[in-house]
């Protein structure tokens, strides 16, 4: 608060204004009356309630406005785009291109099959932003590895051996059992969704029940992958 007084624009001007007049005129008086008033003015702002909100970010009843963030939202499409290239970024592709297959499927089903998925849809729409928290660990963890890897082959430490061996595996776990089949995994979840489509009864409530049941083990398994690849490595 005392700081964004003293550089307030209206005290630093008078400041700049006496400076201007005694540089011209020599007088003497202008100095202690120019660190007068801006001595002043700078008191008069502390206890200016409104110049206290504006400093503080607040209302007038006290409460903190809150603030937009500065990084809005990206979608998942928009956080593949700043992976790097590479072959876990088209993986991350693929599998966004054969969620949108999954999502048209069940939009273009008719009014029965898209009541019967109602449940499962919030979990399908989940799945691309988990995918991408995988992805973007995986390529954290990637970068902690070279790390790793650059270091112990420097010192030879033991312990660092077996933490980049650690990594490696849970990066080969990424890479292997999950981000190479999960377009698979959904194409699949797509054929479940086409066959509710051409089904009725007990039958179509079974693979909306079968859509359902896979959506949870898959966003179960990327929760975990993203935690495991995400844990601190041992040091």
């Amino acid at each position: 608060m005392r700081r964004a007084a003293l550089l307030r624009p209206m005290a630093l001007l008078m400041v700049v204004i006496g400076a201007f007049f005694f540089v011209a005129t020599r007088e003497l008086w202008i100095v202690p009356l120019t660190l007068t008033t801006y001595a002043a003015l700078v008191l008069l702002a502390i206890g200016d309630p409104i110049f206290q909100n504006r400093v503080l970010g607040t209302t007038e009843q006290g409460q903190r406005i809150p603030q937009a963030p500065q990084h809005p939202h990206s979608s998942p499409e928009q956080r593949a785009r700043r992976l790097p290239r590479g072959e876990s970024r088209l993986r991350v592709e693929r599998a966004l291109e054969a969620h949108a297959r999954v999502l048209v499927a069940v939009e273009e089903s008719d009014e029965a099959t898209q009541a019967a998925l109602d449940d499962a849809l919030p979990k399908l729409r989940q799945v691309p932003e988990l995918l991408l928290d995988v992805a973007e660990a995986r390529e954290k963890a990637a970068a902690e590895a070279q790390t790793l890897r650059s270091r112990t082959a420097r010192s030879g430490n033991e312990r660092g051996s077996r933490a980049l061996a650690s990594l490696e595996e849970k990066l080969r776990a990424a890479d292997e059992g999950l981000l190479a089949t999960i377009p698979d995994d959904l194409l699949a979840l797509r054929a479940k969704v086409v066959r509710a489509s051409i089904e009725d009864g007990d039958a179509a409530a079974e693979r909306a029940t079968e859509l359902d049941e896979a959506l949870d083990a898959l966003n179960r398994r990327l929760d975990a992958l993203c935690s495991t690849l995400s844990a601190p490595a041992e040091r």
